[in-house]
């Protein structure tokens, strides 16, 4: 059955769309509100906390201010007292200033009283010590010339100028020149004959008889005689006095037969004759020598002599017109020196009742028991002994004055070289430093010479000298304490700084014992009596024999000891080279035993915490190394 519409009804229902619209909206709102409520309160409570935070910081901003309060309260108490304290203290300021004008007027009545007491001491000073002030310009004068006059005794010039006129007037009393007479009483008059034959030569030369007499000594002719110098007339006859007495037979060496050879009219007597009998002929010889050279290197020429008398008179007549012109001044001064001396006597009255009083002699008397203990302390002894040093000193800076002015002073030896007992094993110029008494020779360092070197040593020692030589051992790659052991080894560490003399005329000087010629060689100019040096240079040579001999630092020391005779007996010996050595050297090389002694054993331990293999290797130390290697490898 169809259906058929019969009624049609219009409907509008966007009202109605428009409500369901709203009320969905409202279902998804209703929907999400538990979550907005959440967030409400989530705020509601973060306001909360906030707001107790608030309250605690509101809690403490109370204390604070409380405390606040109570030092603002101290403060103002204290402000309080201040303004007491002011109040006192401008009181006080105000008194100050009163006391201030008072002392102002009191300062300015006692300026006038200064002035016044001030003129008083000036008339006071001027009539005093008038006479007083000249006096003491006058000793300041004659202090001066004393100075003069010392400064010329020290340096001798005066002593020169005399001697070099007294020498030349007497060599013209006697027909020579003064190098000659200078000369003869050098070489012959401290020894073999008096000065007084040089007299009776030249009279002798002056007469017909005395030429005649002096030309049958001398074994010359009266020509020659005549024009001969006397002094090497003299030194002739002193030979032939010698050979006269030697081939005469006793029984004829009488005053008489000597009349007859012309020797006592000569100046000889049959005691001279004897004397240079029992001389030998080579000392005469010598002399005779010695004599012609002398002459020539000791003369001084008229010209020179001429000025030295001037410089001598130029200092007496300076004194003599000093000494006039005082003698006239003080004249003029009897007067009021009579008054000095008379007020000198009573200061001097004063000052002896004051000084010698019972207290002062007691005084005195510790004093001189206590100097006299000090004569008989052992400090005394060493003082001296110091003071000794000094005057060996002072003697050596005088002989090096005297060589710098041309003066020989050194001393004649009749030692013969070949005759001196040497170790032929060694080679003095091969060993480097002192052989302890096997190789001797002569010369070697004067007295005078060491006194100024262990002065030398004494004042460049370093505060550590140990701390110095371990410096150089690492320097120079030496195992630590070898420097060390050797200056206690070659010096006794500085007590003993002078070897023995070696045949060659050299020696060895120093802590570490260098030789001259060694010295040359390593030294670079330094000093041998310096420790600085000798350590540097030892240093350096020690390092240099360690290379060379590839690190063996016994054969090293051997050499420093013995020279380049260690090489020889290597080449014949091989590894049993120290058979080869002498004693001294096989005990110098017990320093490398000590050394070796002194090495630390050390322990390396290698952890492993990984799964790879790892191999460990101890290498030996390379040539001039003093170290072993660790090789670790993965």
């Amino acid at each position: 059955m169809s259906s058929t519409s019969i009624i049609k009804v219009q409907v509008d229902d966007t009202q109605f769309k428009s409500f369901l619209d709203l009320y969905q909206e409202y279902q998804e709102h209703l929907e999400s509100a538990p979550d907005d409520w959440k967030k409400v309160g989530d705020a509601i409570g973060d306001a909360g906390a906030d707001m107790e935070d608030f309250a605690d910081a509101s809690k403490a901003s109370k204390e604070f201010l409380l405390i606040a309060a109570t030092q603002s309260e101290i403060i103002s108490r204290e402000i309080r007292k201040a303004s007491a304290a002011n109040n006192a203290l401008l009181e006080s300021l105000t008194k100050n200033v009163t006391a201030q004008k008072s002392f102002a007027d009191q300062a300015e009545r006692s300026e006038k009283h200064m002035k016044e007491l001030k003129k008083g001491a000036s008339e006071f000073a001027h009539e005093i010590f008038g006479l007083g002030s000249f006096l003491m310009r006058l000793g300041a004068l004659g202090g001066s010339l004393a100075g003069l006059g010392g400064l010329l005794s020290g340096i001798g010039l005066k002593d020169l100028a005399s001697s070099a006129v007294d020498t030349q007037r007497s060599a013209r009393g006697l027909g020579m020149t003064p190098g000659q007479l200078t000369a003869f009483n050098q070489d012959f008059g401290t020894r073999y004959l008096d000065p007084g034959v040089l007299g009776s030569i030249s009279s002798a030369q002056s007469s017909f008889s005395g030429r005649m007499w002096l030309a049958r000594a001398a074994g010359e002719n009266m020509g020659q005689v005549a024009g001969e110098d006397p002094g090497q007339l003299a030194a002739n006859l002193a030979i032939r006095a010698h050979n006269w007495w030697v081939n005469t037979p006793a029984s004829m060496r009488t005053a008489e037969v000597l009349q007859s050879t012309g020797f006592t009219q000569s100046g000889f007597n049959l005691n001279l004759m004897k004397q240079l009998g029992n001389t030998p002929l080579a000392e005469l010889q010598r002399a005779a020598a010695q004599y012609g050279s002398d002459q020539g290197r000791f003369n001084v020429s008229d010209r020179n002599t001429d000025a030295w008398y001037g410089f001598l008179r130029q200092i007496k007549d300076a004194g003599n017109f000093i000494e006039t012109h005082l003698t006239n001044k003080l004249s003029d001064l009897a007067g009021p020196l009579q008054h000095f001396a008379d007020a000198v006597g009573k200061d001097v009255t004063v000052l002896i009742d004051q000084i010698f009083t019972p207290a002062n002699l007691n005084a005195l008397e510790d004093g001189i028991n206590g100097f006299t203990k000090y004569l008989g302390s052992s400090q005394f002894q060493q003082d001296m002994k110091d003071f000794a040093g000094l005057v060996a000193a002072v003697a050596g800076a005088m002989r090096k004055a005297a060589r710098f002015l041309g003066i020989d002073t050194s001393p004649s030896s009749s030692t013969n070289p070949a005759s001196i007992p040497v170790n032929p094993g060694l080679d003095p110029d091969e060993v480097q430093r002192e052989t302890r008494g096997q190789v001797r020779g002569y010369g070697g360092v004067s007295f005078a010479d060491k006194a100024l070197g262990y002065t030398r040593h004494k004042l460049n020692m370093p505060s550590d000298p140990r701390a110095v030589l371990a410096e150089m051992d690492a320097k120079n790659g030496l195992p630590a304490g070898t420097l060390e052991a050797m200056w206690a080894k070659e010096s006794s560490e500085g007590k003993n700084l002078v070897g023995p003399v070696l045949r060659n005329g050299d020696q060895a000087i120093g802590d570490l014992q260098f030789t001259g010629a060694a010295w040359k060689d390593w030294g670079k100019g330094g000093d041998r009596w310096n420790f600085m040096d000798e350590a540097k240079s030892g240093g350096a040579y020690m390092g240099f024999l360690s290379k060379r001999y590839q690190g063996d630092i016994a054969k090293a020391l051997a050499a420093y000891d013995w020279g380049r005779n260690v090489d020889k007996t290597i080449a014949q010996n091989g590894a049993n080279w120290q058979k080869g050595l002498p004693a001294e050297s096989m005990d110098y090389i017990k320093i490398a035993k000590i050394l070796n002694s002194q090495k630390q054993n050390v322990r390396v331990t290698v952890q492993n915490s990984t799964a790879a293999r790892v191999a460990v290797q101890i290498m030996r130390p390379q040539p001039n190394e003093h170290f072993y290697r660790l090789s670790v490898s993965v």
